[in-house]
């Protein structure tokens, strides 16, 4: 089964912002985050180039207000 692009985006994001939670940013490991959302490492990559772009998405919203 093929997961669309968005979903998949949506779902790394809703990962690394649990494990920024639980782990503070610089603990958080993209290769859990990977693991947890049910992905490859170089699939994370396909979407953020880096860790600090996933966190710029997920401040994106409370920024912006």
């Amino acid at each position: 089964m093929q997961v669309k692009k968005a979903d998949m985006e949506q779902t790394i994001l809703i990962t690394a912002r649990d494990e920024f939670f639980l782990h503070g940013y610089e603990d958080a490991s993209l290769r859990t985050i990977a693991k947890k959302a049910n992905t490859s490492l170089g699939n994370i990559y396909h979407y953020f180039p880096n860790k600090k772009a996933m966190l710029d998405e997920l401040l994106e919203p409370v920024v912006s207000q």
